[in-house]
């Protein structure tokens, strides 16, 4: 009885993973995507609200992913372009945040996101 609920649950999880793996791509694409919109396609007016609500997404994925170095760098980025967007007072704080989860993401894997 145990085995085969066992051998239910691997099955179950195992049909499964291909839904989180799209999970995470689409979740991935989607920063990069509103990352992209915010840096090229926004005006200045707006920039830094943009790139604010994307560092809020950003942490949130990098939590739902923890294992992924690619949300951890991909934090790192969105934080690095946000600094350069608040004001001086602000932009240290940002700053070193994006450096630290830059760093941690290379220790993790030098080749993330093609090195």
């Amino acid at each position: 009885m145990n085995r085969s609920l066992g051998i239910i649950t691997t099955a179950a999880a195992l049909a499964c993973a291909p839904a989180f793996a799209d999970d995470f791509s689409d979740g991935l694409t989607a920063i990069q995507q509103e990352w992209a919109v915010a840096n090229y396609q926004t005006t200045d007016d707006s920039r830094s609200d943009a790139f604010a609500a994307l560092v809020e997404h950003a942490a949130a994925f990098r939590a739902q992913h923890p294992a992924r170095v690619e949300a951890l760098a991909w934090e790192g980025i969105v934080l690095s372009t946000y600094a350069g967007e608040v004001g001086a007072m602000s932009a240290m704080k940002y700053a070193k945040a994006a450096r630290a989860a830059l760093e941690q993401a290379e220790k993790l894997d030098a080749t993330a996101l093609a090195g």
